[in-house]
């Protein structure tokens, strides 16, 4: 598994309230770094808030374009 650091876009400002909801949407990432030989990259996402780790599905073969469309939602 290779590890490493993406930037984030927000869209839009917000605040968060204590009591609130997060919702966090994974679209989508570009040109991830290929490290299979003979195939395809098998990528996934993971989020981390306070201490709570939540990953999106893997993609079988989904190469270095990977698209998911996967909500989290965490309680602040």
């Amino acid at each position: 598994m290779i590890k490493g650091t993406y930037s984030v876009h927000v869209n839009h400002e917000f605040q968060l309230s204590p009591g609130g909801n997060l919702n966090i949407n994974v679209h989508s990432a570009v040109k991830l770094l290929d490290t299979e030989t003979f195939s395809k990259i098998d990528p996934f996402c993971e989020v981390e808030y306070q201490g709570k780790k939540v990953k999106t599905k893997f993609l079988p073969n989904a190469g270095q374009n990977p698209v998911w469309n996967e909500s989290f939602d965490f309680i602040v």
